[in-house]
């Protein structure tokens, strides 16, 4: 019985990534929750934690810029600078 992985799981000693296709040794290893069955001509497909960890990496999305605030210059005697920042604006 050949089956496909929809999400991650663990069969064989292997871990199995969403989209590996691969044989069952018994039917009543399936796992309904986290494989489907695949016709018997559909190749195998097995994913390399290389694969998955460049897949992951594209699949990231870069956090959010958030904008400096500007300096203001201090008027005080110090001569520091300080800066207007609200930590609750939005």
């Amino acid at each position: 019985m050949k089956v496909r992985a929809t999400r991650l799981g663990y069969y064989g000693d292997n871990r199995r990534w969403p989209g590996d296709v691969f044989t069952l040794a018994q039917s009543d290893d399936f796992s309904g929750r986290w494989m489907e069955c695949v016709p018997d001509d559909t190749p195998e497909r097995c994913t390399t934690a290389k694969q998955a960890l460049a897949d992951t990496i594209e699949n990231l999305s870069p956090l959010p810029k958030t904008p400096r605030p500007e300096p203001v210059e201090d008027d005080d005697e110090t001569g520091g600078v300080l800066v207007d920042f609200d930590p609750f604006a939005t």
